[in-house]
């Protein structure tokens, strides 16, 4: 893995211009890599300005706020991503996150977000039902 000549590569192509997106996603996921990611994530907030509702931006972003524990700024960049492009793991993720929050109207509204945008009932987090108790016969005594 040459992490670092990739990274000191782009780095050196910034100064003279400035990257274009493709190379400022591709600095900010190897950043990424190499457990920089202090670096990243301004690039990829400013990213996001230049590109709204960038999937691949918002993703990234997503899983950046996830690995520092941040779930308020994931869930807010899961519910940008949702909006520009429904998925059933983006809405999984929404769900739990609801539920660690115990906002059960957030989770019910994503949950009819999601059918509306064709996903249908979700799969990964399933409703907790009540299953009957079977039927044990009597001993008589």
């Amino acid at each position: 893995k040459r992490f670092p000549q990739a990274i000191s590569l782009l780095e050196s192509r910034a100064r003279p211009l400035p990257l274009n997106n493709f190379e400022v996603f591709s600095l900010a996921r190897l950043y990424r890599q190499t457990g920089d990611d202090a670096k990243a994530l301004p690039m990829l907030e400013q990213m996001l300005k230049a590109e709204p509702g960038s999937a691949f931006v918002l993703r990234e972003l997503a899983d950046l706020y996830r690995a520092q524990n941040r779930p308020a700024d994931e869930l807010g960049t899961l519910l940008q991503l949702f909006q520009a492009a429904p998925d059933g793991a983006t809405n999984d993720r929404l769900v739990a996150l609801y539920r660690q929050r115990g906002d059960t109207a957030g989770e019910q509204a994503q949950r009819v977000a999601a059918e509306h945008a064709g996903l249908g009932p979700t799969t990964k987090m399933p409703e907790i039902v009540t299953l009957p108790t079977p039927h044990v016969p009597r001993q008589s005594a």
